[in-house]
């Protein structure tokens, strides 16, 4: 599957080589699409429906839009920002491709307000196919996507069914939560939240997620917010145990990024001072060239 628009060449990324939150929404979009295709095939329009609106709020908008539009706001130039401007892009193009059928005049005019270098018609865009072999390689990784599912949704149940306590208890200071999974070294538990990398407080929506012994967040002072036990078997792989511990964080969120700690209410925290700054200087030296 390829992009119809000529996309600028620095914004191109490897989609073998991404991070597990992009590469998560990658393979969700290509087994939508997979799945939308069987759908039209069987004219099975309501099905097409539900697909796209299943797809866009539970993975789009839910855990990708949610777990990346902050770093893209407060860090535009960075690499990594190029690589969700891609993601978006490539998500965008391709809901408007499988929508064109059935909402053709909606389709082509937002796909005339995203394309303005090639295509004329979005019905001139090659259909994005997929094929067997890429399901097959995807299908191997469910297993690790269920318990990742099962896992961010426990904790966001634990989290609302707390909200009225610590709205009662934060009063006017706004609220971030930090997770805490506790479990040994060299455990199956911690080996398995490994794989998430740098993406796990994105991918479960907090302030920062944390790995401690039991011995280390014995010696924690913070009050707990939450905790649970979660239980996760999956096809292939070993049981699961987890111990997570919720921790509310007392934080004056930046007005800008809306995800950074700021020292006071209503400044802005010290990454967005330093991009404001440089992005000042780079058009004054523009306006002096």
């Amino acid at each position: 599957m390829h992009l119809n628009h000529e996309f600028p060449k620095q914004y191109y990324i490897d989609l073998n080589d991404l991070s597990f939150l992009h590469d998560f929404i990658n393979n969700e979009l290509t087994l939508f699409l997979y799945n939308v295709n069987k759908a039209y095939e069987n004219y099975d329009l309501a099905r097409v429906y539900r697909l796209i609106l299943d797809f866009t709020k539970l993975y789009v908008w839910d855990i990708y839009i949610q777990g990346t539009k902050s770093f893209l706001i407060s860090n535009p130039l960075d690499k990594e920002s190029f690589t969700i401007v891609y993601m978006y892009w490539r998500i965008c193009e391709s809901l408007l491709i499988v929508l064109a059928p059935i909402l053709c005049h909606n389709a082509q005019n937002i796909y005339e307000y995203m394309n303005r270098n090639k295509e004329k018609s979005v019905f001139h865009c090659k259909w994005p196919e997929v094929s067997e072999e890429q399901i097959k390689k995807i299908m191997n990784r469910i297993p690790e996507y269920m318990i990742f599912m099962r896992l961010r949704n426990k904790i966001a149940e634990e989290i609302v069914s707390n909200a009225n306590r610590l709205q009662k208890e934060f009063q006017k200071v706004n609220k971030e939560f930090e997770l805490v999974f506790v479990c040994e070294n060299n455990s199956e538990e911690r080996n398995f939240l490994k794989i998430l990398g740098n993406d796990a407080k994105n991918f479960f929506g907090v302030q920062e997620v944390l790995l401690e012994t039991l011995k280390e967040n014995e010696r924690r002072e913070s009050l707990v917010v939450g905790a649970l036990k979660v239980n996760c078997d999956a096809k292939n792989l070993k049981s699961l145990e987890f111990r997570i511990k919720i921790y509310g964080v007392q934080a004056n969120k930046c007005y800008r990024c809306f995800k950074k700690q700021s020292k006071k209410e209503g400044e802005l925290c010290n990454q967005c001072v330093e991009y404001l700054q440089n992005h000042q200087l780079k058009l004054l030296e523009g306006q002096s060239a």
